[in-house]
């Protein structure tokens, strides 16, 4: 018996859910190949994409990014909060970086920044590089006094 599949592209890389049309083919003899036998299998896969935006541009579509305004195309999210790290500098998950609770800024979030600056990875490696470092205190900035996201991932609450 002589089985051909062709290789389909992994579905679920990058997170990028994508749904695909299966369209299986059972080759009957002398059909499309003269050494066609009735077990042969052809499948043939094409992605339906059609009307969903990448704002970003980070080949992760809106409906599914955690990170919809600013391009992580890793999705990172170190602290499974579903905002990627990339758009979450709400290291103490209170809704806010540095958030101004008790009628002054505090500084909660920077403290931990600070924590972790010149580290491997983790919740304050904000673009993903495994370093935490001057770029991700840049990023630190200009995420101050906001909320963390927008995200639209499907599979949590925000």
């Amino acid at each position: 018996m002589n089985k051909t599949l062709q290789s389909l592209p992994n579905p679920f890389s990058m997170h990028n859910f994508v749904r695909f049309t299966l369209v299986a083919v059972l080759l009957a003899s002398g059909s499309l190949a003269s050494q066609a036998q009735e077990t042969d299998i052809a499948v043939a896969a094409e992605p339906i994409t059609a009307g969903v935006e990448d704002t970003d541009g980070d080949g992760v579509t809106d409906d599914i990014d955690n990170c919809t305004l600013l391009a992580n195309p890793s999705q990172l999210d170190t602290d499974g909060d579903c905002f990627g790290n990339r758009c979450d500098a709400d290291l103490n998950n209170d809704g806010i970086v540095n958030s101004p609770s008790t009628g002054f800024v505090n500084a909660v979030d920077l403290g931990i920044f600070r924590t972790r600056f010149h580290t491997l990875g983790g919740i304050a490696d904000f673009n993903g590089d495994g370093f935490v470092n001057s770029i991700d205190l840049g990023i630190l900035r200009t995420l101050f006094f906001r909320g963390p996201g927008p995200a639209a991932n499907p599979w949590c609450a925000n």
